[in-house]
């Protein structure tokens, strides 16, 4: 190899610095499959890159990959590999304009996109991965969704088990395009220019700091799958439901895609995660059907509260619609007891998570949680009940005792119904039923009591239904305009 060609090598080899221990070699077949990848023959060779390699791959005789973590878990590299075939030009150009940061853009095989930042000295990998996760924020969301990091979060520490993921390079013959190069001088397309004149461009322009990728990571807080968690369904009716159900969770709470059928592939015949694994785990085409299906719903916006926080925080709270009124509900109050927004705030102002450098209330991020608590109104059901509202009935404030109830009965016939037996008797029928079917539908009838002050009407509601029901089952109506609203 003459000097130039050897210097060339250098210069590749400088800028992707990886993994020492294996790389990838791919040797095209010549052919595309259906999502327009070119298929190649890809093998995995122990050892590091060497300059031989990296010409015969700049001169396109075998393509090259390799891991942006080297051995001590560190990079020099990482990457934001946009997965989606054929990107459009026009998408391509328009995420130089977000990044404003150092980096380089290479077309890759399937025409998606490699954004590629370089830095001027060893960072942690853990720390590469949370600035790129931070770049990533910075795209539009259609592209976040198809962007996967290189590093991966679960391999930011090599050990003998845990290598790195490769990935292919770029400047491979006349293939693998230069997409876009961002410096301080110049931001965009570069005219076709020579790959050693690429090198040089990239090498004196693109790289950053490592003080800057620290300063970024922290100031635009990072959320990888372990902080976003998942609900787990309490009673599955099997594998696939079980599954299923947590992915959607996971799209709900806007997990990554990549991360997101890594989790579902790892707890999938997890015995230890979930008994009916005891029958084994299930094929893979339904892993893919399934994934396929929780994938078509919405992706939701990953924030710094973790699902077991959500838990928690519904134990105690819920959303209520109350006639077309959202209040938050205290579910641990002894009485059935409402607040607005601004005293949700206030009554829970110390409970708060860390967000970068700063601090979120909890509260504010569980209203806008997919996996809130929330009532549909307030129904009166048995213990059972597991429907959209909240059931009030929580049995009754005393326990049924002999005696003697001929008073009560001279109340009912004497004062609510001036002496009518017949009416003192369908009234006393009335009230039975409350009683002896505290869950069943009511009947479509309503007493209405009309006497002057002091007559004894609202002995009936303070006195008597007061004593047998908890006020949460009971509602009082001080203005008559609001009985049928």
């Amino acid at each position: 190899m003459d000097e130039l060609k050897s210097k060339t090598a250098r210069a590749f080899l400088n800028l992707w610095n990886g993994y020492e221990n294996r790389h990838l070699e791919l040797r095209s077949r010549g052919v595309k499959n259906e999502n327009g990848k070119v298929e190649a023959k890809v093998t995995t060779e122990d050892g590091p890159l060497t300059e031989a390699l990296a010409w015969k791959h700049i001169s396109g005789e075998t393509s090259i990959g390799v891991a942006p973590v080297r051995a001590d878990s560190t990079c020099r590299f990482g990457v934001l590999d946009v997965d989606w075939y054929d990107m459009p030009e026009d998408e391509v150009l328009e995420l130089v304009k977000r990044m404003r940061t150092r980096c380089a853009a290479f077309r890759s095989k399937s025409r998606g996109l490699h954004i590629y930042v370089f830095t001027d000295q060893p960072v942690r990998a853990k720390l590469m991965h949370d600035y790129l996760a931070s770049l990533r924020r910075r795209l539009p969301k259609k592209v976040q969704q198809k962007t996967e990091i290189f590093p991966k979060s679960t391999q930011t520490v090599v050990t003998p088990d845990n290598e790195p993921t490769s990935i292919n390079l770029p400047l491979y013959g006349s293939q693998r395009e230069l997409a876009w190069v961002l410096t301080d001088q110049h931001m965009g397309v570069i005219d076709e220019a020579d790959k050693s004149v690429i090198l040089d461009m990239i090498e004196n322009g693109c790289r950053v700091s490592a003080s800057t990728v620290e300063e970024i990571a922290r100031e635009q807080p990072t959320l990888d799958h372990s902080d976003m968690g998942y609900k787990v369904p309490d009673n599955p009716a099997g594998r696939n439901d079980l599954l299923m159900r947590i992915a959607m969770s996971m799209q709900s709470r806007g997990w990554p895609d990549t991360e997101m059928d890594a989790e579902i592939r790892r707890l999938n015949g997890d015995t230890n995660f979930h008994h009916l694994f005891g029958d084994g785990p299930l094929p893979e085409a339904e892993i893919a059907n399934l994934l396929k299906s929780a994938k078509k719903r919405e992706k939701g916006t990953p924030t710094p509260l973790h699902y077991r926080m959500v838990e928690k925080f519904n134990r105690e709270w819920a959303v209520i619609d109350l006639n077309g009124k959202i209040e938050y509900l205290r579910k641990s109050a002894p009485e059935f007891t409402t607040y607005s927004r601004d005293d949700l705030m206030a009554k829970t102002a110390t409970q708060r998570v860390q967000y970068g450098k700063g601090q979120v209330p909890i509260a504010k991020l569980w209203i806008e949680d997919p996996d809130r608590a929330e009532y549909e109104g307030v129904v009166c059901e048995p213990e059972g009940y597991d429907g959209p509202g909240y059931n009030v009935f929580r049995g009754f404030k005393c326990a049924p005792r002999d005696g003697d109830a001929t008073v009560f009965k001279e109340y009912v016939l004497n004062v609510l119904c001036g002496g009518d037996a017949d009416l003192a008797h369908w009234v006393t029928m009335w009230l039975a039923d409350t009683v002896q079917r505290p869950t069943e539908p009511s009947v479509s009838t309503a007493i209405a009591l009309r006497g002057p002050q002091g007559a004894g009407k609202s002995f009936l509601q303070e006195k008597v239904l007061g004593s047998i029901f908890h006020d949460r089952q009971i509602t009082v109506v001080h203005e008559s305009s609001r009985l049928f609203s």
